[in-house]
């Protein structure tokens, strides 16, 4: 191989390793992570953590996210609360317009972010932790609809391990 060509091979290389490992590694860092694998979650801030707790409780459950009680249950709060205003409630149009369900998925438009090659943010898996986010981890807080798709107890018992603010 010409030295001109193995150059060319190493900046290509480092160029996808900066897209994927350092995006990822950033994402970690600062959003905060949960490894279906290992189970482990990385977070560093209070909400990032209800949502990583959320994508493992939705694991751990199953993947209740993809079930169709739960389906059913998003598609009943987003119609109900479309066709009849006065039930609208803090969180109608964030699940009304979520990405992949009320909206466009590849929220993502940069091409040098990781989420623009991995089919974007959105859709159920997604919007389950969301709305555990968004409940500020409460069952108060959240729609009533949604309450029982949550283990209350493993959600409290989560954020003590890995909260640590």
């Amino acid at each position: 191989m010409k030295k001109k060509t193995r150059i060319i091979v190493i900046v290509i290389l480092c160029i996808i390793a900066f897209l994927y490992i350092g995006d990822k590694a950033i994402d970690m860092q600062a959003a905060g992570y949960h490894n279906p694998l290992t189970g482990k979650i990385m977070c560093g801030d209070y909400s990032v953590c209800l949502h990583e707790v959320g994508h493992k409780i939705d694991q751990e459950g199953g993947r209740i996210s993809e079930t169709e009680g739960w389906k059913y249950a998003v598609t009943y709060y987003r119609v109900g609360t479309y066709s009849y205003p006065e039930l609208r409630d803090d969180m109608s149009f964030k699940i009304m317009f979520f990405p992949g369900i009320g909206g466009e998925m590849n929220q993502c438009k940069n091409p040098l972010s990781y989420c623009f090659w991995h089919g974007g943010y959105g859709g159920h898996r997604e919007l389950y932790p969301e709305i555990l986010k968004w409940s500020n981890g409460n069952p108060e807080n959240m729609p009533e609809i949604f309450g029982e798709f949550y283990d209350w107890n493993r959600i409290d018992e989560l954020m003590r391990e890995v909260w640590k603010g």
